[in-house]
């Protein structure tokens, strides 16, 4: 009985992440970008150029900004900076 109430609350806690993901995905894409560069100011590892950059990025391209909002800082979330960081620079010709 206490592991199916375990499991229940997992799962439901589950639910609601994924349930608050799509709502905040769902948001303006003018809200979106104002809470991604919210969100990348606040990051440390990252100079004030790429910074600069990301917040071009996401202005650009909103729905990339509504993916980085959803993110949980960490890994993940570095990772995808990352690599939209490098691509973004590629795009643009700066590398």
């Amino acid at each position: 009985m206490t592991q199916n109430l375990i499991l229940l609350n997992s799962i439901q806690g589950s639910l609601n992440r994924a349930a608050d993901a799509i709502r905040e995905v769902a948001k303006t894409p003018e809200h979106n970008i104002q809470m991604a560069t919210i969100k990348v100011i606040k990051e440390e590892d990252l100079s004030s150029q790429d910074k600069s950059f990301l917040m071009s990025m996401f202005a650009e391209e909103p729905n990339k900004a509504g993916v980085y909002c959803v993110l949980d800082p960490g890994e993940v979330c570095h990772d995808f900076l990352m690599r939209e960081l490098l691509a973004y620079k590629v795009h643009k010709g700066l590398l």
